[in-house]
Parts: C-alpha cells; structure tokens; sequence
C-alpha cells in the first residue's frame, strides 16, 4: 500500500526517502533521491532537480522546474504554466505541456502541446524517425 506524503508552504533541500506519491503545495525545493516509482503532483511549486534521474509521474499546476540532467517520464504527465528549463525524455507516455514555457530540449513519442512559449527544441520520435514539433 502507497501512503501520499503532502508538502506544504516550505522551501529548501529535500532528500526523499520513499517511494509513491508525493503531493506538493506552495514549495519551492531542491529535490535529491527520486527513484522510478514516485510521482509528483504538484500546485504553485517550483523544483530543481539537481541530476539526471526518472520519475513515474509528474504532474505541476503552476509553477518551475530546473536542473542539470534531464528527467525521464515513465508515465502520463501533464505540466500547466511551468516554466521548464531541465529536458525532458519520455517514451510510450504522452506528455501534455499547456500554457507553459519551454526553455529546454523536450523529446517523446506523444507530445501534446497547447499555448505554450517555446524556445528550445520539442521532438516526437515515431518509429526511429525525429520529428520537430513547433
């Protein structure tokens, strides 16, 4: 049984010490120890993401995030006025950007995008072929 873990009104260094479904609110942190199966579900939080790493699930309303390796999807997530600057990889999910800033490479297989501003490359790869999207 997964238990959610909720964060609220803080900001800082956080190392997170187990795996399943974290709830943010109002935070902005610096996030270490993201293993496979945690996801993210997020409400005006700003994040970075201090190396390369995958994540199950990430799902932000409102918000940031950053870092310095890129951060792989393993499922379904949606980023809505995010401003992104950390690339994002995700394959066999969809990823649905709205309304957002995209200030770092963004590759996959299924991208939806919806109002966003877009400064750096988005590509869908469909059977071994790359495709720009914008």
């Amino acid at each position: 049984m997964l238990l959610y873990c909720t964060i609220e009104n803080c900001y800082g260094t956080i190392t997170l010490g187990r795996d399943g479904p974290y709830e943010f609110h109002n935070v902005s942190l610096t996030v270490n120890g993201i293993h496979s199966n945690v996801s993210f579900n997020a409400v005006d939080s700003w994040f970075t993401i201090p190396s390369q790493t995958a994540i199950y699930r990430l799902d932000i309303r409102r918000g940031s995030i950053a870092g310095t390796g890129a951060l792989q999807l393993l499922s379904n997530s949606l980023l809505d006025n995010v401003n992104i600057s950390i690339p994002l990889i995700t394959y066999a999910t969809q990823l649905t950007v709205k309304n957002s800033d995209i200030n770092a490479k963004i590759e996959g297989t299924e991208i939806i995008l919806d109002h966003n501003n877009i400064s750096a490359v988005v590509e869908q790869i469909q059977n071994n072929n790359k495709k720009i999207l914008v």
